[in-house]
């Protein structure tokens, strides 16, 4: 019997296995690592050295923007976020339409937490967020705009823009956003009611009876609706989000009451 072949892939490092000292090239050079545990720790590395005190991780940090290589953007984008520099927004709000999953979404937390701090960072994302042509991008930045619970008739226009998106996961993240903007108004209310009575997507239309709740408007118009939806026989998943919503704007069972 023959022992299984060692792989021949070597390992990735993790940051403690990094030598101590290890120089900005040396861990630059590493910012190109095909596994991205070993391209994290590169990155976590040098932002502690330049945390430190020493500029030259950081100033490496700024060179890898202008990389061909679009890792190797995004780890110096990322290790410059981490240390309050906005310099890299522009390559996070291109990882919004990364292919990779994980990527997407760490850029999108990424933007969330600079843009708090960083004006030019939330510049960048609402531009994103109304490229709704761009659905996988216009997604994700909506998602980082709720991340950082970005509010006011700004956002609501933006949010109002992005319902009429023929991307349904550009509405469905419209929808959760404007769950999230504390706005009980009319006009926000007015969002989830169109689509819940007129979207062609099953699933826009439960999540906009579902947002209803959380809106927390509580005029005709969307007791109505909701009070229709919760008896809709061929949908049962939507009759039970619209009875959710009722539940949390204070009917049980009755919109009259």
């Amino acid at each position: 019997m023959s022992l299984p072949r060692r792989s021949t892939r070597p390992r990735p490092k993790s940051r403690e296995e990094l030598a101590p000292e290890m120089s900005p090239e040396a861990l630059f050079a590493m910012l190109s690592a095909p596994d991205k545990a070993s391209q994290r720790a590169a990155v976590e590395r040098m932002v502690e050295a330049a945390k430190a005190g020493d500029p030259r991780y950081a100033e490496a940090l700024s060179h890898a923007l202008s990389s061909p290589d679009f890792r190797v953007r995004w780890a110096g984008a990322y290790g410059l976020a981490l240390l309050g520099d906005a310099h890299g927004a522009g390559v996070l709000c291109e990882a919004l339409s990364s292919p990779d999953a994980d990527l997407r979404w760490a850029a999108a937390a990424m933007l969330a937490r600079l843009a708090l701090r960083r004006e030019t960072a939330k510049v960048e994302v609402l531009k994103l967020a109304r490229a709704v042509l761009e659905p996988v991008g216009c997604r994700m930045a909506l998602h980082s705009l709720r991340y950082m619970g970005a509010r006011g008739e700004e956002i609501l226009s933006v949010v109002e823009d992005a319902t009429r998106s023929p991307s349904k996961l550009v509405r469905l993240a419209a929808l959760s956003l404007l769950g999230a903007l504390n706005d009980s108004s009319d006009r926000a209310a007015a969002l989830a009611i169109g689509l819940v009575n007129s979207d062609p997507d099953s699933g826009v239309r439960r999540a906009a009876a579902a947002a209803l709740g959380p809106i927390g408007n509580r005029s005709p118009a969307a007791i109505e609706t909701l009070s229709r939806a919760a008896v809709h026989r061929s949908d049962p998943a939507l009759a039970r989000a619209a009875q959710r919503s009722l539940r949390r704007l204070g009917y049980h069972g009755n919109a009259s009451n």
